[in-house]
C-alpha cells in the first residue's frame, strides 16, 4: 500500500473529526487514527462503501459491538479478519469465532 505525507502529519482532534465525513476516501480512513473518535462517527465509517475506510474502523477501539458483528460478514475478507482480532467484540462473538476456526 502506497504511503502518503499524512501518514506521517498529527492533526488536531477537531480537524480529524472533519476528515469523517470527507469525500475522499483515504481522508475519511486517516479520521480513524483518532482513537477519541466518537462512537457515532465510527459506526458510520463501518458502513462506509469503501473497504479501506471499513477496515480501519474494524480496528477502531469505539467500535460499538452491533457494528463490529456486521462487520464479522464483510464482503472484504481483511476487515472482516480486522474485527475478529478485535478485543471489544462480545465473549460470545469471540467464542463463535473459535469454534469455526477449531481453535
Amino acid at each position: 500500500m502506497a504511503r502518503s505525507p499524512a501518514d506521517n502529519a498529527v492533526f488536531p482532534p477537531e480537524t480529524m473529526r472533519r476528515f469523517a465525513t470527507d469525500p475522499d476516501p483515504r481522508m475519511r480512513a486517516l479520521a480513524l487514527r483518532d482513537p477519541e473518535l466518537p462512537a457515532e462517527l465510527v459506526e458510520r465509517l463501518a458502513q462506509d462503501d469503501e473497504a479501506r475506510v471499513r477496515r480501519e474502523a474494524a480496528a477502531h477501539p469505539n467500535l460499538p459491538a452491533p457494528a463490529g458483528l456486521l462487520l464479522l460478514g464483510d464482503a472484504d475478507m481483511r476487515t472482516a479478519q480486522a474485527v475478529a482480532g478485535s478485543p471489544h467484540l462480545p465473549r460470545e462473538a469471540m467464542e463463535a469465532i473459535l469454534a469455526v476456526a477449531e481453535l
